[in-house]
C-alpha cells in the first residue's frame, strides 16, 4: 500500500509539474507580431471561435483601406476578439489555452497587457484607457493596470459609455467615472443601463425611476416628461442621445427619439421601426442595430436597412434592398456591411450615403464581423 501511495504521489507530482511547465511555456511564448493599421477604415474578422480556443495560425483579421482594398492586419495569428477604438484596436488571441491581449495603435506600435485582468473587455474611455470586467483599468498614459478604490465587495464592471461605467457587487450598483473616479449609487433595475452625454457631466440612466437624467457633478436626478426607460439601443451624439425604444405602432415596433442633457425628448420621425434583437445593452456590447454619423442615422431592421436624413426633415429611406444584411458599421457617410443574397452568397461592401453608390468589396469570402473606427 505504501508503494502504491508513493507511486500515486509521484504520478500526480509529475502531472501537475508538466501542467505547470506547459502553462509556463505558453505564457513565455514570444510572438513575432507586426500589426498594419495603415489607412484602415474598417476591420473584418473571419472564422472567429465561439469558445475562444482557436487552433492553428490562420490569418483571420483584415482591414479595408481608403481605396477599398482588403489586406491582413496581422499575419499567421488567429484572432479571437477584436474591438475598434479611437486610438486603434484591442485584440485577443489564444496561444494554447492562454489568452494574450494587445493594444495596437494606428502607428502600428502595440503593447501586450500581461497583467491579470477580467475575462471580459468592456471598451475604452475617452482617454484611451481600457476597462475590464473585474474593475481593472489599463491606463493608456502609464501602460499600467489600476484597480480604483471602492468599498464594494469584489466589484465588476457591467457596461461602459464614454467615461462612465456601471459597477456593481450585485448588492450595490453605481455609475462610476473612469477618469475622475467619482461615483454615485443607482438602482439595480432594468439592467441598469447608462449612457453618457457629451462631456460626461450628465448621464441617461435606466434604473426603473422616473428621473432618468443624472448630474455626475453631484448625483442629483431630474425627470423627462413621458419618458423614464428604454428597451433597445442608444446612440450618444453631440446634441444628445438617440434612443430606440418600444411603444409606437404596436408591441413589435419602435420609435426613434432624441433626449437632451437638459431633459427634453423629441421624436425624430413618425416612422416606426422593426429592428432585430438588441445587443445586451447593460453588458458592454457594442451596438448591432443603431448607428449614426454626420447627418445620418442608420437602423438595421429585420428585413431592411433604414436611413434617417437629419438634414432633410428626417426623411426615412431604405438601402441595400434585396440583401439579408447581418452586420453594419458606419464611418462618416460610408456604411460598411456584411450581407448575403437569397441564395446565401456572402457579400462584403460599402454603401455611400452621400451619393447612393454601392461598392462590393468581396463576394467570395464570409466574414463574421465588420467594425469601423
Amino acid at each position: 500500500m505504501k508503494n502504491l501511495a508513493l507511486i500515486s504521489f509521484l504520478l500526480l507530482t509529475a502531472f501537475f509539474t508538466s501542467c505547470d511547465l506547459l502553462e509556463s511555456s505558453e505564457d513565455d511564448v514570444q510572438l513575432d507580431l507586426e500589426f498594419d493599421l495603415s489607412g484602415a477604415q474598417a476591420i473584418m474578422l473571419q472564422n472567429s471561435s465561439s469558445n475562444g480556443r482557436v487552433s492553428g495560425t490562420t490569418t483571420n483579421l483584415f482591414k479595408v483601406d481608403t481605396e477599398g482594398n482588403v489586406s491582413p492586419v496581422v499575419d499567421d495569428v488567429s484572432v479571437y476578439l477584436v474591438r475598434t477604438l479611437p486610438k486603434g484596436l484591442y485584440i485577443e488571441i489564444y496561444v494554447g489555452s492562454n489568452r494574450k491581449r494587445f493594444y495596437a495603435l494606428f502607428d502600428n506600435s502595440f503593447t501586450e497587457i500581461k497583467e491579470k485582468v477580467g475575462n471580459y473587455f468592456l471598451g475604452a474611455n475617452e482617454n484611451g484607457d481600457l476597462v475590464f470586467s473585474d474593475f481593472s483599468i489599463f491606463r493608456f498614459d502609464s501602460k499600467t493596470i489600476e484597480k480604483p478604490q471602492t468599498t464594494l465587495s469584489d466589484p465588476s464592471v457591467q457596461s461602459l459609455s464614454r467615461n462612465l461605467a456601471v459597477i456593481t457587487d450585485y448588492s450595490i450598483f453605481q455609475v462610476f467615472n473612469t477618469v475622475s473616479n467619482v461615483r454615485y449609487n443607482i438602482q439595480g433595475c432594468n439592467g441598469p443601463q447608462v449612457e453618457a452625454f457629451m462631456g460626461n457631466e450628465k448621464a441617461l440612466v435606466n434604473d426603473c425611476t422616473n428621473e432618468a437624467i443624472m448630474d455626475m457633478t453631484d448625483g442629483s436626478r431630474t425627470g423627462i416628461e413621458e419618458f423614464s426607460q428604454w428597451n433597445h439601443e442608444t446612440l450618444p451624439l453631440e446634441e444628445g442621445i438617440i434612443v430606440l425604444t418600444q411603444g409606437r405602432g404596436g408591441s413589435n415596433f419602435y420609435g426613434l427619439s432624441l433626449v437632451t442633457a437638459e431633459g427634453n425628448r423629441t421624436f425624430l420621425t413618425d416612422d416606426i421601426f422593426q429592428p432585430g434583437s438588441t445587443t445586451c445593452s447593460n453588458c458592454g456590447d457594442p451596438n448591432t442595430v443603431l448607428y449614426g454619423a454626420e447627418q445620418f442615422l442608420v437602423i438595421r431592421e429585420l428585413n431592411k436597412v433604414s436611413v434617417v436624413d437629419r438634414n432633410n426633415n428626417n426623411i426615412v429611406t431604405s438601402i441595400l434592398d434585396g440583401l439579408n444584411v447581418t452586420n453594419i458599421s458606419l464611418e462618416g457617410t460610408l456604411v460598411y456591411y456584411l450581407a448575403e443574397d437569397n441564395m446565401g452568397t456572402p457579400i462584403t461592401g460599402v454603401y455611400d450615403l452621400s451619393n447612393g453608390e454601392n461598392t462590393v468589396l468581396d463576394n467570395q469570402t464570409q466574414y463574421d464581423d465588420i467594425q469601423t473606427f
